[in-house]
Parts: C-alpha cells; sequence; structure tokens
C-alpha cells in the first residue's frame, strides 16, 4: 500500500510543472472542523461520545491537487483529527495521510451550464494510511483507510474560493477501539467529519488564468469571441482613413491632406506644379517642365526665358552671358500649406546660387514672398514675409551681403495661378526669386 500511495504521489507530482494554455491545474484546500468517531465504539468511562454522539472533536485537513481536466484531477491528503474528552488528558490522535481523486460533479453532470459561474459541487475519495496514537499509552494503530466525501464551492475570485466539506473515513485492520485502551473485535471502524475551508488557486505555471474548477468549454469559446472581437475592433481602427487619400491614419504622416491630393506611401503630398513627373522636392526647376537628365530642368533653359513665364512686375535684366552663369537657380520657391520653412531640394539650389552670387558683387536680388487665399488675410500677409525672409536667410547664411537682398511679403495680392483649384494653390505658396544688374 505504500509503494501504491508513493507512486501516485510521484505521478501527481511530476505533472504538477507541465502547462495548459487554457486553465490552471493547481489548488490547495484546507479545513477545520469537527469529527465523531462511530465504530468501534468507545471503552467506558472514556469522554462522552458514544456509537452515535454528537460532532465535537476538533480536526484539520490539508492537500494539494492536480487537475488532469476541468473534471478530474488527484490529490495528496493530510488529516488530523483529536478524539475523546480532554478534561482528564486521556484522548487520542488520528491522522491520516492519502491519495484521492476529485472529480468536479458540476462539469460532469452538466451543471456549470445552469448554475452560475460561482457554485461547484465535487466528489473526492481515496485510499490511504492511519495512525491512531493516545495521550497515556504507548505505541500507535496503523491501519489501511478509505476517504470519501462531498464539497460545495463557493467562488471568491480567480484565486479563491471557500467550501464546505463534509467526508467519512473508513478504517481497515484497525486494532484498537478510538480510545486506544481495549481492542477491537470489529477490526475496521468510521469516523465522520464535517468542516469549512478555503481553496487557493494563485500559484502554479499558469496562476493568471482561471482554475480548471471554474472553467468549462462554453466559457472558453465565449472569451475566444470576445478577444477576437477585440482584435476585429482594434484592426477597424487602424484602417481609418481620415483624408481619404488611401493611406491609413496609423501610416499617414500627413493625415489630414485635402481631398482629391496625389499622395505617396506614406500620406504625403506629391506635388509636382511642372507636371515633368518629378516631384517638386526633387525638381531644380519645380516651375517650368524638364527632364530627368538635367534634373527637372528643360535642356538650354534661361534664368531670362524662365522669368518671361512668371507674373511678376520686376524682371530679370542680366546679360545674356552673365544670365547663363545664373541658369536653373533663380525662379520659384514652392512651400507647404501654412508653412514657411524652405524644402531641403530648394535649400540646395539656394547654396549654388549664393555661390554665383558672391563670385558676381554687382548683381542685387529682389525675393517676393506669395501665399495662397486660405486663411486669414493678416496670416497669409505674415506667412508670406516670413518665406522671402527664410529665403534670404539661406543665402545671407552663405556669405551673401544681406544689402544686396530686398524682401518683401505680398499675402495672396498677387497669385500666379487660380486659387479654385488645388493646383493653383500650390503654386501660389512661393517665394519668386529676381536677379537683377545694380
Amino acid at each position: 500500500m505504500k509503494k501504491i500511495i508513493l507512486s501516485v504521489s510521484l505521478l501527481v507530482l511530476g505533472n504538477v510543472y507541465s502547462q495548459d494554455a487554457k486553465f490552471n491545474k493547481l489548488a490547495i484546500d484546507a479545513n477545520v472542523g469537527l469529527s465523531n468517531a462511530m465504530n468501534p465504539m468507545f471503552s467506558k468511562g472514556f469522554g462522552e461520545n458514544d456509537a452515535f454522539g454528537r460532532m465535537k472533536d476538533f480536526t484539520i485537513n490539508l492537500g494539494g491537487r492536480y487537475n488532469l481536466s476541468n473534471m478530474f484531477g488527484a490529490g495528496l491528503y493530510l488529516g488530523y483529527s483529536k478524539i475523546g474528552n480532554t478534561k482528564d488528558d486521556n484522548s487520542s490522535s488520528f491522522i491520516t495521510v492519502s491519495t484521492q481523486g476529485v472529480f468536479n460533479l458540476s462539469n460532469v453532470l452538466g451543471f456549470d451550464k445552469v448554475m452560475n459561474n460561482k457554485f461547484r459541487l465535487l466528489f473526492h475519495a481515496g485510499p490511504g494510511l492511519g495512525f491512531l496514537t493516545n495521550s497515556k499509552i504507548n505505541g500507535t494503530d496503523k491501519m489501511i483507510t478509505l476517504t470519501a466525501g462531498f464539497t460545495p464551492q463557493y467562488k471568491i475570485n480567480d484565486k479563491l474560493a471557500i467550501n464546505l466539506d463534509f467526508q467519512a473515513v473508513g478504517t481497515w485492520f484497525q486494532s484498537r477501539r478510538w480510545d486506544f485502551n481495549s481492542k477491537s473485535k470489529s477490526r475496521d471502524g468510521l469516523l465522520a467529519q464535517a468542516s469549512i475551508g478555503v481553496t487557493y488557486y494563485g500559484f502554479g505555471p499558469n496562476k493568471d488564468k482561471v482554475h480548471a474548477d471554474w472553467y468549462s468549454e462554453d466559457s472558453d469559446i465565449e472569451n475566444k469571441l470576445t478577444e477576437l472581437k477585440n482584435k476585429i475592433a482594434a484592426a477597424e481602427a487602424k484602417l481609418v482613413d481620415t483624408d481619404k487619400d488611401g493611406v491609413a491614419d496609423y501610416l499617414d504622416l500627413e493625415p489630414n491632406t485635402p481631398e482629391g491630393s496625389v499622395v505617396n506611401t506614406k500620406g504625403q503630398r506629391i506635388v509636382d506644379m511642372d507636371g515633368d513627373g518629378i516631384v517638386d522636392t526633387e525638381d531644380y526647376c519645380p516651375t517650368v517642365k524638364g527632364t530627368l537628365e538635367f534634373k527637372g530642368c528643360p535642356t538650354g533653359f534661361t534664368a531670362i526665358e524662365e522669368k518671361k513665364e512668371e507674373s511678376s512686375e520686376e524682371v530679370s535684366n542680366l546679360p545674356a552671358e552673365i544670365a547663363t552663369k545664373f541658369k536653373n537657380l533663380t525662379g520659384d520657391v514652392l512651400f507647404e500649406l501654412n508653412s514657411d520653412k524652405v524644402k531641403p531640394a530648394y535649400a540646395k539650389t539656394l547654396v549654388k546660387l549664393a555661390k554665383q552670387l558672391n563670385d558676381n558683387k554687382s548683381i542685387k536680388v529682389t525675393i517676393n514672398g506669395h501665399a495662397d487665399n486660405v486663411g486669414e488675410e493678416g496670416i497669409n500677409n505674415t506667412i508670406s514675409e516670413n518665406r522671402a525672409i527664410n529665403v534670404k536667410n539661406i543665402l545671407t547664411s552663405n556669405g551673401v551681403d544681406a544689402s544686396r537682398i530686398s524682401t518683401k511679403g505680398f499675402g495672396d495680392k498677387k497669385p500666379k495661378e487660380s486659387n479654385d483649384t488645388e493646383k493653383g494653390r500650390n503654386a501660389n505658396r512661393r517665394a519668386e526669386i529676381i536677379t537683377t544688374i545694380k
């Protein structure tokens, strides 16, 4: 029998560290209560208990169990009962060690579908060993035990439940009565127990999951459906495209581009004012059609030809031999909506322009800032002035004498194209550069 108990114990402990993604498998049970030692009866004068006396003897039970499923588990249990009237210090102690199978009747019989998720009923039973001793008599009466009982549970939370336990411990090969003072003729006995206790689930590799006592396939399916709905909702939220440019907001670097704007894969507007297939941020001549070979500028393009295409009160008067040096370096610098920051592509061209101006001291520069008609007049006036000033700052930071450069902001008073279209408004957010001989 000892070998059987040891084997079962090792089987339980060997599975403790295995994990299940569905539920927690481990639990500890602790109960205190009362017991009544029944057959074999006491000798005359041993306490007040008789064969079917009242339950008044103290008992405590501790155990750990491992669930193989939400219907069945196995556990190792230790019990202690103090038997008899202790007034004359003549009492017996009864210790049991047992292995028991635990059946979740609620789940086995389908009660979990009609009960709410707060109540369960368990049945437990299993063999063990019993040891009976007495406070005044030396020796130990060893016996085989069989324990069986019912345990109603009430769930407090995912880690704790309270329970009532009603069990009977039957004995075989019990050679002495419960008072240990006389031998038993029946050689078997019975101990009834009733106790209250707690079951703790908050340990083990799956301690954050619901325990097998409270797990059901229906609740698992419901939880998976809820999880799936949450994932779908999160995915739908990511697919929101506020500006309807075909790029979801979480990937869109410009989530508020005007309707109809052509954008790249990051949601940024692709502006190609001259329609030559080269976006303005990479086009050295963004207002005049050109070729990729000349980085967006046309073959044989000159500053004088460019100025003829612009609507400006002031035009370049550079001689042809000087104008060649400034070829492709002057024209319009375009800006984003509500921005006065010079784009990197234009800044590179302005650095080259500064070099030519430093080599040709007789040339002065006029920079006129403009805006589209979106927004208030005062704001447009300010942003047009700042656009001109920021272009000037790049030239002066590259060595051009500030006295050679004049700036002025015209707001939206001098549009280059109609403000009725997005293309026209893009063209009007500019700073025009005009070079003339002093």
